[in-house]
């Protein structure tokens, strides 16, 4: 038993030092920030946020005046005109 895990271990070792086992180096690409492309991902941020708040703020006012219309006592006709 101990003679047949050896030859295994061993053609393990033989078999990875023959290039099975190596990978290729991984190049890393480091792709450089100017501040250019900070500003312009700055304003498009600024403008989808203002764009969302607003879009919240008039969700908002809608639900709440159509709250309000059904609590609310309907206007006399005098106070309409």
């Amino acid at each position: 038993m101990p003679r047949s895990s050896w030859l295994v271990s061993a053609a393990v070792v033989a078999s990875c030092g023959l290039g099975g086992c190596s990978q290729a180096p991984v190049e890393h690409t480091v792709r450089k920030v100017t501040a250019e492309d900070v500003h312009r991902d700055m304003e498009k941020a600024a403008d989808t946020a203002t764009k969302a708040a607003t879009q919240a703020k008039e969700d908002c006012e809608r639900r709440l005046k159509s709250s309000l219309a059904g609590r609310l006592p309907p206007v006399p006709a005098v106070c309409a005109a």
